[in-house]
């Protein structure tokens, strides 16, 4: 079916989806099959790589072993000449660093690449199968400088330092975990890294949590985005870091999203509180800072695990009463509000939150859409 397909298709580009996930009732035997079946179908398709333009695959437990068709892919810059979006999500499936580093490298030779995504679960322990860590020094003619979307996950040190020195035309960049190594506090001297295109940064859950917040910190003061607009954080941490990176990039940030764990909530501020003591958010001195002064859209989605008194704790620590009112120059047009499931009805939360913002600006020219979405707990 897969030869009819490709040949009734003739020259097109083409896009191909592949998804294996190890069926754990089913019989070793029938595993041995589908698995013998998949390569079977990977190699037809690999000698169709010159029409390759979209490409997904994602396994569970399917392993890709030394014989694999995807380990032999030519590391050629005339092999793949329209492929541009590679999405790999995988879990157990490249065994070892050697043959990670193989399908990667054969993926950066191509220069037409514009797209990569790399979602695996793999743990510290193997911290080195990370694309700065697989592929070979940057360079000037380095084909991911053509790169203009990436999510995966980093260890900070030298060698992310110079994978992303030579990323200069990134414009997304979504950082899926946050590792440090033994190095991140003692990266040797250098000028920040610039990414002059880059417009979008977001940070997943887990990528500045508990001591890796060290490893985020280092590697905020490294860089210099002077066109980022967008910043989605799934953790808030180090945001004296953030506004600092904001403010000396000298960038134009519109639009933020964050989630706040609603039990820390009452620790945050602009100043880093690392001994858990109680007191009120400074939301103030957050969005009246230089580095907010464009801001246009801030969203919140604020998760209270465990949490006894939501409802206040939303209202005094997100209502943001007296940060939009002391804006300076407001450019605030939109609040958006995603929490947990509260007791009060949404209409009433919404009303509420509607009013404190309204008190604040009836004497200015801001005018804020409020939107407050209650989560459900499943």
């Amino acid at each position: 079916m897969v030869r009819e397909w490709l040949k009734r298709s003739k020259n097109c580009p083409l896009t191909l989806s592949l998804e294996m996930i190890e069926d754990l009732d089913s019989e070793p035997e029938e595993w041995e099959a589908t698995i013998s079946a998949t390569n079977k179908i990977l190699r037809t398709v690999v000698k169709h790589l010159h029409r390759w333009k979209t490409v997904f695959f994602s396994f569970s437990n399917f392993p890709i072993q030394s014989d694999s068709p995807l380990l032999h892919l030519p590391p050629s810059p005339t092999a793949a000449p329209v492929l541009e979006r590679v999405d790999v999500c995988e879990s157990k499936s490249f065994t070892t660093v050697e043959d990670s580093k193989k399908f990667w490298q054969a993926i950066a030779s191509y220069p037409s690449v514009r797209h990569v995504m790399w979602i695996d679960d793999q743990t510290v322990e193997s911290s080195k199968s990370v694309l700065p860590n697989l592929l070979p020094p940057s360079s000037p003619e380095s084909s991911w400088t053509n790169l203009t979307r990436l999510a995966t996950r980093f260890i900070v040190d030298e060698s992310l330092m110079e994978f992303l020195s030579g990323c200069k035309g990134l414009e997304v960049l979504h950082v899926t975990g946050l590792e440090q190594s033994d190095s991140t506090s003692t990266l040797l001297p250098r000028p920040r890294v610039c990414l002059p295109s880059l417009k979008k940064l977001e940070f997943g859950a887990g990528a500045c949590r508990g001591s890796v917040s060290v490893a985020l910190g280092t590697l905020l003061d490294t860089l210099d985005l002077p066109m980022l607009e967008t910043l989605e954080l799934e953790e808030w941490a180090c945001p004296k870091a953030w506004m600092e990176l904001i403010q000396r990039s000298e960038s134009r940030v519109k639009r933020i999203s964050v989630a706040v764990d609603g039990n820390a909530l009452l620790s945050l501020s602009l100043d880093d509180n690392t001994d858990g003591s109680e007191g009120d958010v400074d939301v103030q001195s957050i969005l009246v800072s230089l580095a907010m002064r464009h801001l246009e859209e801030l969203g919140v989605s604020l998760f209270c695990p465990g949490a006894t008194d939501r409802d206040s704790l939303f209202l005094r620590g997100v209502s943001l009463k007296q940060g939009l009112g002391a804006l300076p120059s407001p450019s605030m047009r939109r609040l958006r509000l995603e929490i947990d499931d509260f007791q009060l009805e949404g209409e009433v939360l919404e009303g509420m939150v509607r009013s404190c913002v309204d008190s604040e600006l009836e004497d200015t020219r801001c005018a804020v859409s409020v939107d407050v979405v209650r989560r459900r707990p499943m």
